[in-house]
């Protein structure tokens, strides 16, 4: 599995570490678990470890390793750039929208982004959406790391980007990091 998407996951370096800037370690570890469903990043040891036991990555194994080794490429590269405020709750809403935009980018899937706002629109029949929701967010989306969970922050920022263009929203990640 990994010799089949080494040159894939390289290209996937190379974008995500020009998009944001220089954001990305020189060398990244991508460990495959196979025994368990979670995606982690460990920012200190620079490493993703991508929980392979998930009903996506059983039914498609290469499409689904591109697509969370993407995602926690960009992850990676944006917590570097927001430093301590990657670990703020009320961010992670805009760390998972980001994620997923810059993998779909990637892939050349940004149409399947389209449905984000009607999620979005849907969740917000159900609970209305504000910025102190969006930070708790996570708890409702049960902790997973896909397109329904991330559908507010792809909404958010894809409103900024097509407002005040996409230099911006990368300032806004980086001025995350300054604490007020």
């Amino acid at each position: 599995l990994g010799r089949n998407n080494i040159s894939d996951l390289e290209r996937c370096w190379e974008f995500v570490h020009a998009t944001v800037g220089g954001q990305l370690p020189g060398r990244v570890l991508i460990v495959i678990e196979w025994q368990d469903a979670a995606t982690s990043i460990d920012m200190e040891r620079s490493s993703i470890t991508l929980g392979m036991n998930d009903p996506n990555g059983l039914k498609d194994a290469d499409t689904f390793l591109r697509h969370s080794a993407a995602r926690g490429l960009a992850r990676l590269s944006l917590s570097n750039l927001m430093g301590d405020g990657s670990s703020e709750p009320e961010n992670r809403f805009l760390l998972d929208g980001m994620s997923e935009m810059l993998a779909h980018v990637f892939s050349n899937t940004v149409r399947r982004l389209d449905a984000a706002w009607t999620i979005c629109h849907y969740v917000d029949k159900i609970s209305p959406l504000g910025l102190m929701q969006l930070s708790r967010r996570s708890e409702f989306a049960g902790g997973s790391q896909d397109l329904v969970a991330a559908a507010p922050g792809i909404t958010f920022l894809t409103f900024c980007s097509e407002v005040f263009g996409r230099d911006r929203v990368l300032k806004l990640f980086d001025s995350l990091s300054q604490k007020f």
